[in-house]
């Protein structure tokens, strides 16, 4: 029996039609392909990339169902190669690194040299956009940071603007305390340790972010920083203004840390020691929740705007 038999009645007719179709269908793919590549394009350089299609030689594109899947295009080396459409004539809209960075691998295969449109494509336009905008931040207030942070629509370029701002604000943390408190200047960015070493991963500006920052935008209710010496410690105080009940983390140096040796209670004046059983961990949670930046609602805007 022949072949042909054997597939007629294992198929059928219409599946015999089927196959028929897909032969044709590789054979013409195939064809394609090979006239592609006796006929691809070439001196596309510096412009390959962004190419009119219209302009190209139709002999150098592959097709199928009237679409261009590939085209032939000659390298430096001489040799041929197939290569999508999107990174031929669309390569200003490539959005993404790895298309971007397969893009500039086959661009040097055929072309030497840099490439002359490089700023203009989507992914670098994008980035050197940001990093106009980021640039920016420098000359605006806080209160047009934030107007631009929410008009964003791009979440990953939302967080580089949330760094830059929350950058800003700690700056103007660390301004804010050097300035009111020039002997403590030489301890802000020194670490807080728990009197058994343990480590909270806080600095001594970053545990007044909210007292410097913050403001109940209600109430006008703000709680100042504190900050003194005494017997020989660094002394913290957190208290309301209009409260006579305040707390009291005494820090020591040591080895450029700052070791929380005791916490006090303060009233009228008059200061108790806390139980040692639990003032550290009183202390670390204080320590740890002013830490936290304010949401943009209870930030006091108008001291931020004046600390220089």
């Amino acid at each position: 029996m022949s072949y042909i038999q054997n597939v007629y009645e294992r198929f059928g007719f219409f599946g015999l039609i089927k196959i028929s179709i897909l032969v044709f269908l590789i054979s013409n793919c195939s064809s394609a392909s090979a006239r592609a590549l006796k006929n691809p394009i070439q001196n596309v350089c510096p412009n390959f990339g962004i190419l009119d299609k219209n302009s190209v030689n139709s002999e150098s594109l592959v097709m199928e169902d009237d679409t261009v899947i590939s085209v032939g295009v000659k390298a430096r080396s001489g040799k041929v190669i197939f290569v999508s459409p999107d990174y031929v004539f669309n390569a200003l809209d490539l959005t993404t690194e790895h298309y971007y960075l397969e893009f500039k691998n086959l661009y040097s295969q055929i072309c030497d040299g840099p490439i002359p449109f490089e700023d203009r494509i989507a992914i670098n336009a994008s980035k050197i956009e940001s990093k106009r905008v980021i640039e920016s931040l420098k000359n605006k207030n806080i209160k047009e940071i934030i107007s631009i942070i929410e008009c964003t629509k791009d979440e990953k370029f939302q967080k580089e603007l949330n760094v830059e701002k929350e950058k800003l604000l700690d700056f103007k943390v660390k301004k804010f305390l050097s300035d009111k408190f020039p002997f403590a200047r030489k301890y802000l960015d020194n670490n807080i340790l728990l009197r058994d070493g343990d480590e909270t991963n806080l600095k001594l500006f970053e545990v007044m972010r909210i007292s410097v920052l913050g403001k109940n935008p209600k109430t006008g209710l703000k709680v100042l920083p504190v900050l003194y010496e005494k017997e020989n410690r660094i002394v913290y105080l957190i208290q309301p203004s209009e409260s006579d009940l305040g707390i009291c983390i005494y820090f020591r140096e040591y080895n450029g840390n700052l070791i929380v040796e005791k916490v006090t209670e303060k009233m009228n004046g008059i200061e108790k020691s806390m139980n040692p059983k639990v003032d550290q961990r009183m202390a670390y949670k204080l320590l740890s929740d002013s830490s936290d930046f304010p949401i943009d609602s209870f930030l006091d805007i108008e001291l931020i705007n004046r600390i220089k």
